[in-house]
């Protein structure tokens, strides 16, 4: 079957006081990605994706412009066929 996997990418941000860096974060600023499509990969499809899931979404954000740690993996989601972000299934 085919699949698309979706993954919610925020940046995490800390405010400022004058004395420095609060340790409390602020609201994160988050956008979804398309990691991988059975569109673009036949070897990709719905089972992969829900087994192979976290080893491909850190492959992906390795190589990504999301590499660093300023950024973390929300949550991702298998959709079964073609989805783009900010599909709602």
């Amino acid at each position: 079957m085919n699949a698309t996997m979706l993954v919610t990418v925020c940046h995490l941000l800390t405010g400022s006081t004058p004395e420095g860096r609060s340790p409390e974060p602020i609201p994160n600023i988050c956008t979804e990605h398309v990691v991988a499509s059975s569109y673009d990969n036949a070897d990709f499809d719905f089972m992969k994706c829900m087994m192979m899931g976290p080893v491909v979404i850190a492959d992906w954000k390795a190589k990504s412009q999301f590499a660093n740690d300023e950024f973390t993996i929300q949550r991702w989601r298998c959709i079964p066929g073609r989805a783009k972000p900010g599909d709602r299934t």
